[in-house]
């Protein structure tokens, strides 16, 4: 399948209609048909799926997990949320460098080190070979690290919000951006410090990726939307109220805004989504 056969694809299949034998979006299926194929020619071990919030990149993860795997591949899925830092962990940073540290989302509340080792583990070894990698499981229900898992692959499938994020200018850091940077955090140094975090330890990390599929929303206000309904998939006593999810999606409207400033993530595709999460536009950047 070439780019305009996927656009074709695309254009016969609403994104947002579900295949009634897989329960996914046929857009997404397209799509992950689409990159399997790819890998034929241009093999990568990490391909990562970036996107805001309730734009739908678990989904299309798993969908391609399962189209890789028909393709004769060993390949798992990986959540970026997966390697967020412990709560004792978040809340020490709460206390010795910011209150908003205790939230988990932003860059300095993984644990880089663990996602670095198991990136390395990957591009380290020999196109084609399977490695045995330790995976972090993250319950946010409980906003906790619940369990670890193992795992053989040797394409590994990394989705999250800010992953390929990069690092603002001194410039964009000075404004507070909405009613959370004004109230608490003032003088910025929070989102300084985050700042740094990218520049210290994600960049590095994002060097692993080799093939990108990143997901494009028209509007930030989208993700209160879609993360809403997200919300409603976690039993009754673990969801946020509407005002608790407000709050925790303003810890995520800086970068989320800035990735969608930045240039499409290099090599890969670039998939621009509607307002009722159809695919509007797909192009390729190989």
């Amino acid at each position: 399948m070439d780019i305009d056969e996927l656009r074709l694809a695309l254009t016969d299949a609403s994104s947002g209609d579900l295949n009634q034998n897989t329960g996914r979006f046929l857009g997404w299926d397209a799509i992950a048909t689409y990159m399997s194929a790819r890998m034929a020619g241009r093999f990568s071990p990490v391909i990562g799926v970036s996107g805001p919030q309730g734009s739908g990149k678990t989904t299309l993860a798993l969908s391609l997990v399962e189209k890789l795997r028909a393709s004769g591949y060993s390949a798992e899925a990986v959540s970026l949320d997966d390697f967020y830092l412990p709560l004792a962990d978040r809340q020490a940073l709460g206390q010795s460098v910011h209150p908003m540290l205790a939230t988990r989302g932003v860059p300095g509340t993984h644990d880089v080190a663990w996602m670095g080792r198991v990136l390395h583990a990957l591009t380290d070894q020999s196109p084609g070979c399977t490695v045995s990698l330790q995976l972090p499981v993250f319950d946010k229900g409980l906003d906790d690290r619940v369990d670890v898992r193992t795992v053989e692959a040797e394409i590994l499938v990394i989705e999250g919000w800010c992953l390929g994020v990069t690092a603002q200018t001194d410039s964009a850091l000075e404004t507070p951006i909405n009613r959370l940077e004004r109230e608490s955090d003032g003088t910025g140094l929070c989102r300084r410090w985050v700042n740094q975090q990218i520049v210290d330890h994600y960049l590095a990390c994002w060097t692993h990726v080799g093939c990108w599929l990143q997901l494009r929303i028209p509007d930030f206000k989208l993700v209160a939307r879609w993360r809403g309904q997200q919300e409603q998939s976690l039993p009754a006593e673990r969801r946020m109220t509407e005002v608790q999810l407000a709050n925790f999606i303003n810890h995520y409207e800086r970068l989320t805004r800035w990735q969608a400033q930045c240039p499409p993530l290099l090599p890969g595709l670039s998939v621009a989504l509607d307002e009722a999460h159809q695919v509007h536009q797909v192009d390729e950047h190989f």
